[in-house]
């Protein structure tokens, strides 16, 4: 078995669950608006809640891990924005997020989803999906103008989205034969999603009391049933008798909740950049606020288990994460899934070591910049990149680029002279001096 072609394939494997076990294909969200606030709510329902919640930086170069596939493209990009999203099996594949400009991506599982076929846009799977909108867009909007560029690979695992901005714009997203389908506006009355189509879903609802229907609303915890009942919800919302939109939203995500499988419940407040949590096993209220983060690329990614004990504000207690963590959090989220089991150490490795193949994005702007990357052998190498002046983004030229110190021995980057000239579109760490960085910088 080809490692890369098993971690390209990985993904699919994740949220795929035999169909006798209905309880766990779940999650529900939803989008609340008061005039002036703007809460996203969303419940995760699987059958484990490991997890971290990880701070994601700006200006990180990145290329998608697909498939072992020569008719594939990967994607590539450049992150725009700092997000903080909830990752379960590994670092840069999260089950959503926000990022710093108030948008919001979740996902929920949904049988026939049919994504598109390889053609000639690069390809990502349906998690780094979630990550490169946030990266890249600011926008309900943007989102949707994303598919003229990429697409998801069409092997992987059958979800649709939710997304929200800070402009209180929302959409569903779903890949329909092949295609986009997407509702919003006008043809999203109710910004509210569980695991059936969106369609599908407001037909189900309209049969119902309040929604132009006399059937009244069942309390179960089928999927149609939570997107009912969390329609209700939304739609009943009085300021005057619920002055404190987060509660509320937290009432919401307990009605729909699956008693064992409900692993997590979140709400964003948008407007505020602020995000509340309790999980299944510490279901204490926790939060914190993305203005407290660094998302500088060279401030490095911090972490914090979802599952502390901690309450309260949290943004203190995020620490630097690392390999060995990102692989604990693989191996536990792996080992606790049946059908995951029997993927092999050395892909799971790959994986957890897979972040690190993203630098950040040297700077582009005249002056003396201190630069720090760390090698494929875990050293930390330190360098002085000085543009001049004169810099044309459209002309590349020659740029002063000197270690700060002597790299370790056996480094790739050994062999720099001090100081060296060379074209600055051509500088790259920890691969051969002439390669290009993922990135053209445009």
């Amino acid at each position: 078995m080809r490692t890369n072609r098993t971690l390209g394939s990985f993904i699919t494997l994740i949220l795929c669950i035999v169909i006798f076990q209905p309880v766990l294909n779940g999650c529900t969200t939803f989008f609340l608006k008061d005039g002036t606030r703007l809460v996203f709510g969303r419940n995760y329902d699987w059958h484990t809640g490991v997890g971290y919640v990880m701070v994601n930086k700006r200006n990180v170069v990145k290329k998608a891990m697909n498939n072992d596939d020569p008719t594939q493209t990967p994607a590539e990009w450049v992150s725009l924005y700092g997000s903080v999203t909830f990752n379960q099996y590994g670092r840069e594949y999260p089950m959503g997020g926000m990022n710093e400009a108030g948008l919001v991506v979740e996902v929920m599982w949904m049988a026939g989803t049919r994504f598109p076929d390889t053609d000639e846009r690069p390809a990502l799977g349906e998690l780094p999906w979630v990550q490169y909108q946030l990266d890249t867009c600011r926008s309900v909007e943007e989102v949707l103008a994303t598919d003229k560029h990429i697409r998801i690979s069409a092997d992987s695992s059958p979800i649709h989205y939710l997304i929200g901005d800070a402009a209180g714009r929302t959409a569903t997203v779903e890949f329909l034969d092949g295609k986009m389908v997407a509702h919003a506006g006008e043809i999203l009355p109710y910004s509210v999603l569980a695991n059936d189509t969106y369609a599908d879903s407001l037909r189900y609802l309209r049969q119902h009391e309040g929604f132009g229907g006399k059937t009244a609303i069942s309390d179960t915890e089928r999927s149609l049933d939570r997107f009912a009942k969390a329609c209700a919800g939304v739609t009943g919302y009085d300021t005057t008798k619920n002055p404190n939109i987060i509660d509320y939203a937290i009432n919401i995500l307990d009605e729909v909740s699956q008693e064992k499988g409900t692993m997590w419940s979140i709400v964003y407040d948008v407007g505020h950049r602020t995000v509340y949590f309790k999980t299944i096993q510490r279901p204490a209220l926790k939060s914190f606020a993305l203005a407290d983060f660094d998302f500088s690329c060279e401030s490095g990614t911090r972490i914090i288990d979802m599952n502390t004990a901690r309450t309260g504000n949290l943004a203190p207690h995020f620490v630097p994460y690392s390999r060995d963590m990102n692989r604990q959090l693989i191996g536990a989220s792996f080992g606790s899934t049946d059908f995951l089991k029997e993927i092999p150490a050395e892909a799971l490795d790959e994986l957890a070591r897979y972040p690190e193949s993203l630098p950040c994005r040297p700077p582009r702007t005249p002056g003396i910049h201190q630069i720090t990357t760390t090698n494929s052998g875990g050293s930390t190498l330190r360098y002085t990149l000085s543009i001049p002046d004169t810099y044309d983004p459209e002309k590349p030229q020659p740029f002063l680029f000197r270690p700060s110190v002597r790299p370790p021995p056996g480094s790739k980057t050994s062999g720099i002279k001090t100081p060296l000239a060379m074209p600055y579109l051509d500088l790259v760490f920890d691969q051969p001096i002439h390669a290009l960085l993922n990135q053209r910088f445009q």
